[in-house]
């Protein structure tokens, strides 16, 4: 298969088989006549495993790692589950922390309503936000 058509087949644009191919993710042979990039049956499901794992928060990297270990045997599902684990133990810091700059930017806010200032520089505006902390 060519770009446009493991790319209609894994249901992505042909950019992101492109992609996918240019970073790694996918090793497309090459036809000898042409050198247009020849993709597998196989790929077109690695594409979809690839995007199910950003649809749950894994990155790219964090997707090539799964990837390679999968390339190396068969994985048990003790391995998967601890996977996924990690994965949600790091999603909750993440969200923690969204939650805190959240916090942090209506504390600012309420501050900047109450006293509406006016900053001339970055220092004023430095000075005024440090304050608050």
């Amino acid at each position: 298969m060519v770009v446009n058509e493991i790319a209609k087949r894994a249901g992505v644009p042909p950019h992101v088989v492109r992609y996918y191919a240019r970073i790694g993710l996918l090793n497309p042979q090459r036809h000898p006549d042409n050198q247009y990039r020849l993709f597998s049956p196989a790929d077109v499901t690695r594409i979809r495993l690839i995007r199910y794992a950003q649809s749950v928060g894994y990155n790219l990297d964090e997707i090539r790692s799964v990837l390679a270990t999968l390339a190396s045997g068969p994985v048990s599902w003790a391995w998967m589950y601890r996977e996924l684990d990690n994965k949600k133990r790091r999603a909750r810091h993440a969200q923690a922390c969204l939650v805190a700059q959240q916090d942090k930017l209506d504390q600012i806010m309420a501050a900047g309503e109450k006293s509406q200032p006016i900053f001339d520089n970055p220092e004023q505006m430095l000075e005024w936000l440090e304050r608050l902390t």
